[in-house]
């Protein structure tokens, strides 16, 4: 993997790195994210088994255009050729869009609230006393 072949080089003092970013070195962790610089040989670039998803794993290799290209785990992929040139260290990238993306909105929101009724509903059911009052008051003030 080029994870491997960096580290054998020492390419991280080159590039004034006090590591190269990695932690599982399967995939899964996306530590080790980095992406195709511009003019990069795309195809020459092997990603084998990474275990992430299919889904995932669709989202990471391909670019906004649905083309190869996108995003590179360093961990899992290898060089077979000439050209290859890659920005390391977009790890923060990948999990805004992979995770990030995937909490805000509508949805989340409902979720967020739901979690805060069933967290209340369950402290009020600890204390039925102090639930009636609290409601009682609650209807007074509002009607």
């Amino acid at each position: 993997p080029i994870l491997s072949a960096m580290e054998r080089s020492h390419v991280s003092k080159t590039l004034c790195l006090p590591d190269i970013p990695h932690e599982c070195r399967r995939g899964n962790c996306l530590t080790c994210t980095g992406i195709h610089a511009p003019n990069s040989n795309v195809s020459n670039l092997v990603s084998e088994d990474n275990g992430l998803s299919p889904h995932l794993s669709k989202k990471t290799f391909e670019n906004k255009k649905g083309e190869e290209g996108g995003y590179v785990l360093t961990c899992s992929s290898f060089v077979v050729g000439d050209g290859v040139k890659l920005e390391l260290g977009r790890n923060d990238d990948i999990w805004t869009e992979v995770y990030s993306d995937r909490l805000m909105g509508d949805d989340m929101e409902r979720i967020g609230m739901e979690a805060r009724a069933k967290l209340l509903r369950r402290v009020a059911e600890q204390n039925v006393q102090k639930w009636a009052k609290e409601t009682e008051k609650a209807l007074r003030q509002s009607g």
